[in-house]
């Protein structure tokens, strides 16, 4: 499997941006948080790679992007429009 570059915003319920929120790789230490913006960027993530995405005060999330991928859903996300590589990610409420 190849890897991809995954960018995207982090959400909350409420549409607002979540600042400081970890993004991680299932199984690895490999991770980042968003910045002030909610934005973050992964490198060299496995296609079939599930990421985690938590937040104090919030449910970790789990987006599986073989999901993504093969063109289905996962609840709570949104692509955004270009090379297929980026998403739109909204954490769960508390």
């Amino acid at each position: 499997m190849a890897d991809v570059k995954v960018s995207g915003i982090v959400y909350t319920q409420e549409r607002d941006v979540l600042p400081g929120a970890s993004v991680r790789i299932k199984g690895t230490q490999t991770g980042t948080s968003t910045d002030v913006k909610g934005m973050f960027t992964l490198n060299a993530v496995p296609e079939n790679a599930v990421l985690q995405i938590s937040s104090i005060g919030f449910q970790m999330k789990e987006v599986p992007l073989s999901r993504l991928a093969a063109g289905g859903s996962v609840p709570d996300v949104k692509r955004l429009p270009g090379d297929g590589s980026s998403s739109a990610l909204k954490c769960c409420s508390p």
